[in-house]
């Protein structure tokens, strides 16, 4: 990771990947949490039933985050969105 332009190793790899939802009205992210330790196949596995439960609905803290930023009026949600960018890509604050 980069914290203000210097390298910091981390212990482990994570990766979050974006899933279609709603024919791409709407976007639900996937974290594959220890991908360095996971093999492709191991991946792919998860990866498929994390977007099957995002696409069914299942996936509770999402459905909860989603009714709550629908009803941020745009004035507030677009400086939150610059703020968590802000934290996550320079600070490197896992959100």
């Amino acid at each position: 990771m980069i914290r203000l332009g210097r390298f910091v190793p981390r212990d482990r790899v994570d990766v979050t990947y974006l899933v279609a939802l709603q024919d791409g009205a709407d976007l639900g992210k996937a974290k594959i949490e220890g991908l360095d330790g996971k093999d492709v196949a191991a991946v792919a596995r998860e990866l498929r039933a994390m977007a099957s439960t995002l696409r069914d609905g299942e996936d509770e803290a999402f459905e909860k985050a989603k009714g709550t930023i629908r009803i941020l009026p745009g004035w507030v949600l677009k400086p939150l969105l610059r703020l968590t960018g802000y934290l996550s890509s320079i600070w490197g604050v896992s959100l």
